[in-house]
């Protein structure tokens, strides 16, 4: 079992949060500018994970891990006259650019020697990402929650010290970003060769 968890505390924090800059006589023709500034916000991030692996025989083992992360700034306060205290708050936090999902978790199983003459051998691997909005010079976005799976199936042939694998990263196929802009992640799937 592992088990860990952290806090950090930034002061003069240094961001770009995005200006907009319209002009009276054409509101529509505006420009965005991203000027880097300290902060006088104090700024915290802090979160923890735990993870799990466990041996259930020589020929089987599993594993699950969970990792929680969260940011704030205990004395955030809006500029005079702002109506929606908690709006402006949300967005100077995601102006931080701190762009990680509040919860992400993975489980495995591994299996080896399987089979009447021990030769083949499994792995199957889950991962999963909450949402979470992501803000950059080029964009902001809510990154959507996905999971993926990861499969591959491996036979020995001892003779020709030999290991045959097929596999996929993403087996199921669910495209997904985690990036703002970036394109979509597809699957992968392979045949390797190994010798030993």
């Amino acid at each position: 079992i592992d088990a860990s968890a952290y806090g950090t505390q930034y002061r003069n924090f240094i961001n770009r949060p995005l200006i907009f800059f319209r002009p009276e006589e054409n509101p529509e023709d505006f420009q965005i500018f991203g000027i880097r500034q300290n902060r006088s916000e104090t700024v915290v991030g802090y979160g923890a994970g735990i993870g799990l692996d466990y041996v259930v025989s020589s020929k089987l083992s599993v594993g699950v891990s969970y990792d929680w992360n969260d940011y704030d700034s205990p004395d955030f306060s809006p500029a005079e006259g702002v109506e929606d205290e908690q709006a402006a708050k949300d967005a100077f936090l995601r102006s931080l650019q701190f762009n990680i999902p509040e919860h992400r978790a993975n489980a495995n199983v591994s299996a080896k020697r399987l089979g009447k003459r021990e030769r083949w051998g499994a792995h199957y691997n889950f991962r999963y990402n909450g949402s979470y909005n992501y803000f950059s010079n080029f964009g902001e976005a809510l990154i959507p929650a996905f999971n993926t799976s990861d499969i591959a199936v491996s036979y020995r042939i001892p003779d020709w010290r030999t290991t045959l694998k097929i596999g996929s990263s993403n087996v199921f196929r669910q495209e997904y970003i985690t990036i703002y802009g970036a394109p979509m992640i597809g699957s992968l799937y392979y045949v390797s060769v190994r010798y030993e």
